[in-house]
């Protein structure tokens, strides 16, 4: 800015150097090559030199302003009219659900059952299970393995609880899976929940096992989902979860 308005004060000095210098050139032509006159000349030509100046360094500086101003204009255009991306426009309402869908109490129950009513049987003989507590992602678990040895097949009992128990998932894995499956899991599907029908869980469970067929079998029993994955003869796994 202070560059452009030099070029115009030059430009501007220069038309006054100019006309004054061709006045005073005009007075005194008539002199028979008079000092004045020599100067009046060269005064014509400094305010024609100073006017052409102020003229050509002003306009590159008055483009160079111009330019600035509009790249500033469009900087804060684009920066106003940039639409706020959906996590920062959302971001607390996005937050205060999803604390909402994760929340314990959100997620279903097996009604009336404890992860107390399944972990005190198993730790007491015959089973001999020993749990051990786990802090999961909104949720806790009570898991425990143990080798059957009478058979060397892998025992696995898992309770997913919060404010009340999520999920029940019991295993058998070895060469000899089936036959720790057989008193492990009919046992497992005896939990006794509020709508339990104990003795038709264990059965079907039974009966599973007794045909040996490889498959997913799912059935529900008061409310609760019962899914038991056979691969025989070597895993047999029983998840027990409320009815979606």
């Amino acid at each position: 800015m202070f560059w452009f308005l030099l070029g115009l004060l030059l430009a501007f000095g220069g038309v006054v150097a100019l006309i004054a210098a061709a006045i005073s050139f005009l007075l005194r032509r008539r002199e028979k090559a008079s000092a004045e006159a020599k100067f009046a000349i060269l005064g014509i030509f400094i305010g024609f030199a100073l006017m052409i100046y102020g003229a050509v360094s002003s306009g590159p500086i008055e483009q160079e302003v111009v330019a600035q101003t509009n790249k500033d204009v469009t900087t804060r255009a684009e920066e106003v009219s940039k639409p706020k991306s959906p996590e920062s426009a959302q971001g607390r309402t996005r937050s205060q659900e999803g604390e909402k869908e994760n929340h314990p109490s959100a997620r279903p129950v097996i009604p009336g059952l404890s992860w107390v009513d399944i972990t005190l049987n198993l730790e007491k003989q015959p089973f001999g299970f020993k749990f051990k507590h786990v802090n999961l992602n909104g949720a806790y678990a009570k898991e425990a393995r143990k080798i059957d040895p009478d058979t060397g097949a892998e025992m696995y009992v898992e309770v997913v609880y919060g404010s009340g128990v999520y999920r029940i998932t019991a295993s058998a894995a070895g060469i000899n899976a089936r036959s720790s499956a057989s008193w492990l899991l009919p046992y497992i599907a005896t939990v006794p929940y509020d709508g339990a029908q104990q003795a038709e869980a264990r059965d079907w469970v039974k009966a599973l096992l007794d045909k040996n067929q490889k498959g997913v079998f799912s059935r529900d029993f008061g409310g609760v989902t019962f899914e038991f994955f056979v691969l025989p003869p070597s895993s047999y796994i029983l998840k027990i979860y409320p009815k979606q």
